[in-house]
């Protein structure tokens, strides 16, 4: 039988869905954690789990200050230097 699957594996599936139908491009901006925790009813640590998966498949970039957007293609982004080495290196908020 197969175990369920945790929230922030939901919705890292989700978002991946739209990465890859199209309906979040390369160089879209992702909504904030915020926006993702309300629109999804889910808690902050759910959204920055769904955030690490998405990171570790390359799907995802952070730019400090300005946000989190849909990274270029990994083709792409490895024949243009393009990696953002920063991403492994975030911390995440903790919610009080």
């Amino acid at each position: 039988m197969t175990q369920p699957k945790h929230p922030y594996e939901r919705l890292a599936d989700e978002l991946v869905d739209q990465i890859e139908s199209g309906r979040l491009r390369p160089g879209d901006q992702l909504p904030s954690r915020r926006e993702l925790c309300v629109k999804h009813g889910v808690s902050d640590q759910v959204v920055g789990g769904a955030m690490r998966v998405l990171r570790s498949k390359g799907l995802i970039v952070t730019l400090l200050g300005s946000g989190v957007f849909v990274a270029d293609r990994p083709e792409a982004a490895s024949s243009s230097g393009q990696l953002d080495a920063a991403d492994d290196e975030e911390p995440e908020p903790v919610a009080v």
